[in-house]
């Protein structure tokens, strides 16, 4: 894409903004980025995002470890709940927000149309266990598809934000055609 996917630009604004507006309409406050190598990239292009820069010693562990990076850095904090939100997905509306942090459960997900999405919901305990996984190997995926039944709880949503990927200059064209549509 030419630049970190986070500051490639969405609606006007980079993709991070876009996702620091919506989160922070549904109340979320406390929000790291985890940053791989690109940490310089994205201060020279919003200097006011360095205190929520998180480095990650793992990217060639690719998003698992980006993943553990991010819970890693929580470890002072007080926290019972986690969204976990990849770079590339533009985040949902706050409403599905709002629904995700009401579950009480290990881990929580958004559906549209038949498909899981992001922002993916974590209980501070299954986040903690990924530390201990093997991140070359481990995928979130893999680790909420084998939850013990009752442990995930699964939202279907009217939001189809929650399972936008913007991994492509053509993802990013499409979802801007289609945002100007609805």
């Amino acid at each position: 894409m030419g630049r970190p996917k986070g500051l490639v630009t969405v609606a006007g604004e980079p993709l991070v903004l876009l996702q620091l507006a919506r989160l922070r309409a549904a109340m979320v406050r406390d929000v790291r980025i985890v940053v791989g190598k690109n940490r310089p990239a994205y201060i020279e292009a919003m200097p006011e995002l360095a205190p929520c820069l998180v480095d990650d010693p793992r990217c060639a562990y690719g998003p698992f470890g980006s993943l553990c990076a991010g819970i890693a850095a929580l470890e002072p904090y007080v926290w019972e709940q986690l969204l976990v939100l990849p770079v590339d997905v533009p985040c949902c509306q706050p409403p599905v927000i709002g629904l995700l942090r009401a579950v009480s459960a290990e881990a929580a997900t958004p559906r549209y149309g038949g498909y899981g999405g992001h922002p993916v919901l974590l209980s501070r305990t299954l986040a903690k266990a990924l530390l201990l996984m093997d991140a070359s190997v481990a995928r979130l995926d893999h680790v909420l598809r084998d939850l013990p039944a009752g442990a995930r709880r699964d939202l279907l949503v009217d939001d189809p934000d929650v399972i936008v990927d913007l991994n492509t200059p053509a993802a990013v064209s499409e979802y801007e055609a289609k945002r100007q549509t609805r």
